[in-house]
């Protein structure tokens, strides 16, 4: 963000930094400070996500924001979705994530991870460039995602 903009903090977070769940009914106030985020993160979906199509799903509640603060200020958001399989079980996947402190996420991954517990999840999941396995070493990989652009 170009000028420190700050947001209250949740009253269940650490003081100075932590991880809170964006509620839908109060993204017309905080929609100015995570838009940005959420425009910088659907830049690098290859034309999957948009910041509208965010909101909508938040709102309909298919996704869910979560932010990252540091002093008050916003300074990550990840978007997530909770899906759940014919057996029941259930995984929580991040689909987006942007933001200037976006390595601090290894350390707000296990705050995230234990918030997605919470819902009954067993599973994280995420699809991203290889080099984040490279910072995730205790993240394992079950598959190879192959993408094929086709043409009209």
């Amino acid at each position: 963000m170009s000028e420190t903009q700050t947001i209250e903090k949740p009253e269940d977070s650490a003081p100075d930094r932590g991880v809170f769940h964006i509620e839908p009914n109060s993204l017309p106030q905080l929609w100015g400070l995570v838009e940005p985020l959420v425009e910088a993160a659907c830049a690098y979906s290859n034309g999957q996500y948009t910041a509208q199509a965010v909101l909508d799903g938040v709102l309909a509640g298919r996704y869910v924001l979560v932010g990252f603060h540091e002093g008050g200020e916003l300074t990550s958001v990840a978007v997530l979705t909770i899906s759940q399989f014919p057996s029941g079980a259930r995984i929580c996947e991040l689909l987006l994530a942007s933001g200037e402190r976006l390595k601090d996420w290894i350390e707000f991954e296990e705050l995230v991870a234990a918030w997605a517990r919470g819902f009954g999840c067993t599973r994280f999941r995420m699809i991203g460039r290889e080099g984040l396995q490279r910072m995730l070493k205790h993240w394992k990989r079950t598959a190879v995602v192959l993408e094929r652009e086709l043409g009209a």
